[in-house]
């Protein structure tokens, strides 16, 4: 005669033909069912868990990206603006002195 366990592990490698040991086990079959699907409710949970982790993770991590490359555009912005400033003056300072070259050929003719 077997005990519950050893019938359930039969009933795994060999199916039983026996009504009577079917529904003798059907209840622990039941119950080890049960204890898996909540064994996977549970690793389902816990890999909700890490990937919000993983994902709050690599969100803060872009925010520093994000943060960085605002911060360097701006730096460029600025520099283009200073460039563009400098550029305008040293335009203007040739256009005086083209103006006062043509002054002086004019004095000299």
């Amino acid at each position: 005669m077997l005990c519950n366990e050893c019938r359930v592990e039969e009933c795994k490698r060999n199916p039983l033909d026996c009504k009577e040991c079917v529904n003798m086990i059907s209840p622990l079959l039941l119950e080890e069912n049960k204890k898996l699907q909540e064994e996977v409710k549970s690793l389902k949970d816990r890999n909700k868990d890490v990937k919000n982790l993983v994902e709050e993770k690599e969100n803060k991590k872009m925010q520093v990206e994000i943060t960085e490359l605002r911060d360097k555009v701006r730096r460029l912005k600025y520099g283009n603006e200073s460039l563009l400033e400098q550029n305008t003056a040293l335009g203007e300072e040739i256009e005086d002195l083209m103006f006062k070259m043509r002054a002086i050929r004019m004095m000299a003719s």
